[in-house]
């Protein structure tokens, strides 16, 4: 989604972050991502407090758009994914969304959506009247935007059906258009979300939903650059005619705002019984009560119809407008504010020692600012270095220093009618001011009004990152310390849904790091892979340099068993330390100082590992030749010969390879450059002949290199042998390759063919291990099989198979 199809209060920002969406007067709504995130703030809809009005309703929005992505697969697809799996994974049975949606505050009226908050489930069941820590809200699609009114919720979502509105909470006014349990009955309260149908239905299920806003009893939404409006039109702000004696709950009227009054709008926003709009030309529209100059028109009477402010803003291009009560403020592409409406408790007292300013007027102390938010008594802005200043009722005339995290610049803040929200460059959320209700989210109800202090919430991390197979082999170092190889290495990273390793990161408590892998806690040790992977990110970190961590690591696989589980352990480690710490270098390279093998598992589908020939080994990282869907034939499959920890580790048999062997010298110089450049091609073409050629003849040299080291290096066994020969016999019947094997540091068989050759395949293992089922064999398949080559069947070779396919490179769960 693009700023620029938004409010201005939206905003796409960096990866992962937790960011600002909706506030209203006494809840929030927020918006946490996995790679782009959307963040903004309810446009104006808050409650007056001189009515004391005590709802509260917040939200934390959490989006990994680039987290867990499962492709959708065809019926046959399905079929085949369950035939093939001979044993469960984690990561099989686990449903991971890419999308969490959070709320808490004031559970009156329902705008939470958890009915059994507000009526207990049980006859024993305490009713709560606020909710003060993150619930989650399940919704049944992914949620584009939400809005908060008085005592309501709205949600955008977006399915296999199109667009679509839910709500909940407060629709006395037909803010939740037709809710009833019968032709005759119309709800006032919706305790869980529900269906938003209007009279005058605007085809969202064939537009997009760019931008949705809420009043105190009103809605907006903006949809290809149409505007729509619903619900209370007492003082015009639905852009319409008011009809004074109009039942709202019976009329529930909907209309649309014409391209006649507002040209191309691209954001839309709602004061409390006011509207506001932006077009794409940075001009601002207004309508609805003006009773304290908040539609900054000059005037104060009602307008219902939408129109274009002047002022000082004639000749300015406007990128935000913004205001949540009755001060209403835009600020320019320039970085300049422009503001009107009510300076009761002086939020316009820069320009006028009067109580209102009737039309948009310049703000000339303040230069370069980034965003600026207006509640009911307090102001606020972020200037360029990532600073926030409030000034107002509680902070005085004079904008004050609230917030700026050492290292941690402000990006984003928003404003209720009496608290702040603000997230930082790095992830960090800060909230302060009115939290009677819980609409901070803090957890402890404080006894004060205000909480001067912003408060931090805290941030943990989930990655998953796959496995990578070696078909052009990395097999000894040219620098230890720097995990420099001797020669090029070019892998196909397996998909991660079926081979994987599973990390979480967060801040650790206990002044120290700590590391657990399979939940052993494991010692980090001084010169370890592990230590040198943290030491080197802390280096590289723009920040939390001394920030202590724990990390949790599982693998799906059996760990140490010549399955690259290394690989993807720390691989998922770099992959998310250079995320959370913000490194500066490439991922790859971080991931290689843990792993050399682990710089490939940081992208999908076909990866190279240049050697590179500099002595500080910054040209030494990974790059993705080809991505994971560019072969979508290609099926693998793991026959794991043995899941129990290998005699020779890969680092210690890469060094004595290195002393010893005179291969792998003219290896490294001769042989693989010419490899590297034929298996390209191979790729590039997808030649599978030529791909199998290269694929045995590589296995085939690494097993050499460690025949010829002193002493010997012995990673295959009888079983690696029946398999070699099972292939060829099968590829030499068949009069070319069909099928191709390699082997690393292990005896485990990673066997390659195309999708076309399965049933064939399958077959030739069915005969070979007739223990594991593979259901895509057939009997006449079988028959033909051995009918030609000699299978002896063998119950104690394979202990099970893993069936795969080319994957993508690491995703952030959380």
């Amino acid at each position: 989604m693009a700023a620029e199809n938004f409010d201005l209060d939206l905003e796409i920002i960096r990866d992962h972050k937790p960011t600002l969406s909706r506030l209203t007067t006494l809840h929030s709504v927020f918006v946490h991502s996995k790679s782009k995130v959307q963040q903004g703030m309810l446009s104006g809809r808050a409650f007056s407090f001189k009515r004391r009005v005590a709802l509260s309703t917040s939200c934390l929005k959490l989006i990994q758009q680039n987290g867990v992505h499962f492709p959708i697969k065809t019926e046959a697809e399905r079929q085949y994914d369950q035939s093939m799996p001979i044993k469960q994974y984690a990561s099989q049975t686990k449903k991971y969304t890419n999308q969490r949606l959070f709320v808490f505050g004031s559970t009156m009226m329902g705008g939470l959506g958890i009915p059994h908050l507000i009526k207990p489930e049980k006859p024993s069941g305490q009713a709560f009247r606020c909710w003060n820590r993150p619930y989650r809200l399940k919704l049944p699609d992914f949620v584009k935007d939400v809005a908060v009114g008085h005592g309501f919720s709205l949600f955008a979502l977006s399915g296999k059906q199109g667009s679509y509105l839910l709500g909940c909470g407060n629709t006395t006014h037909g803010q939740l258009g037709l809710q009833s349990t019968g032709p005759k009955t119309r709800l006032e309260y919706v305790l869980a979300p529900a269906r938003v149908t209007l009279f005058n239905e605007f085809l969202f299920e064939s537009t997009r939903i760019g931008q949705l806003a809420a009043g105190r009893l009103h809605c907006m939404l903006l949809t290809d650059n149409k505007i729509v409006t619903w619900g209370c039109n007492n003082h015009g702000q639905c852009g319409r005619e008011i009809s004074h004696d109009e039942d709202y709950a019976v009329s529930m009227s909907s209309h649309c705002i014409s391209s006649d009054h507002v040209e191309k709008p691209v954001a839309i926003h709602c004061g409390l019984d006011h509207s506001l709009a932006l077009s794409d030309s940075g001009s601002v529209y207004a309508w609805g009560w003006g009773a304290d100059n908040q539609t900054g028109l000059g005037t104060t009477d009602t307008v219902h119809i939408p129109t274009k402010l002047s002022g000082d803003i004639s000749n300015e291009h406007i990128i935000q407008i913004t205001g949540r009560a009755d001060t209403c403020f835009a600020l320019s592409i320039n970085g300049e504010i422009f503001g009107w409406g009510s300076s009761e408790y002086g939020q316009l007292g820069a320009i006028s020692s009067t109580t209102q300013v009737p039309v948009p007027t310049h703000l000339p102390k303040f230069k370069n600012i980034k965003m600026v938010a207006a509640g009911a008594t307090e102001c606020a802005v972020l200037d360029s270095d990532g600073t926030v200043y409030t000034w107002g009722h509680e902070s005085g005339l004079q904008p004050k220093f609230v917030l700026r995290p050492k290292d941690d610049p402000v990006i984003s803040i928003k404003s209720g009618l009496h608290h702040f929200a603000a997230i930082t460059k790095y992830g960090a959320l800060y909230m302060w001011g009115l939290n009677k209700s819980g609409q901070l989210g803090l957890e402890k109800m404080l006894t004060s009004f205000l909480i001067f202090g912003p408060k931090k919430f805290g941030k943990t991390m989930r990655v998953r990152a796959p496995i990578n197979i070696a078909i052009v082999k990395y097999w000894g170092k040219r620098d230890e310390k720097l995990v420099l190889p001797t020669n090029d290495s070019l892998s196909v990273t397996l998909h991660i849904s079926d081979l994987c390793a599973e990390t979480e990161f967060k801040f650790s408590e206990n002044g120290c790091d700590e590391f657990y892998l399979n939940g052993m806690k494991n010692e980090i040790t001084f010169g370890s892979r592990l230590h040198n992977l943290l030491e080197l990110a802390r280096q590289q970190s723009r920040r939390h340099s001394n920030e202590k961590l724990h990390i949790s690591s599982t693998n799906n696989f059996p760990t140490a068993a010549g399955l690259a589980s290394s690989a993807a352990g720390l691989a998922c480690m770099a992959f998310g330390l250079h995320r959370l710490l913000d490194c500066d270098e490439d991922v790859s390279l971080l991931a290689r100082i843990g792993s050399g093998s682990a710089c490939r598992s940081v992208y999908g589908g076909f990866v190279a590992w240049q050697s590179g020939v500099q002595q500080d080994g910054r040209e030494s990282i990974a790059v993705q030749l080809f991505p994971e869907d560019h072969w979508p034939s290609l099926r693998v499959i793991i026959l794991v010969v043995s899941d129990e920890k290998k005699g020779t580790g890969s680092t210690r048999g890469m060094q004595t390879s290195v002393a010893t062997s005179a291969l792998l010298k003219y290896r490294a110089e001769v042989v693989v450059p010419n490899l590297m450049k034929d298996l390209k091609e191979a790729i590039s073409l997808r030649d599978f002949s030529s791909f199998a050629n290269i694929c045995m003849k590589e296995s085939n040299q690494l097993h050499a290199i460690c025949l010829d080291t002193l002493p010997p290096i012995f990673y295959l066994n009888s079983h690696s042998h029946s398999i070699i020969n099972l292939v060829h016999q099968f590829n030499s019947w068949k009069q070319c390759n069909k099928v191709a094997y390699t082997f690393d540091a292990g005896p485990n068989a990673c066997i390659f063919f195309e999708e076309q050759n399965i049933e064939e395949v399958h077959s030739l293992f069915s005969l070979a291990f007739p223990h594991i089922p593979f259901k895509q064999s057939t009997a006449e398949s079988k028959q033909k099989i051995a009918d030609q080559i000699c299978v002896a069947p063998s119950s104690d070779a394979v202990k099970f198979a893993i069936h795969t396919s080319v994957g993508p490179g690491p995703q952030i769960l959380q």
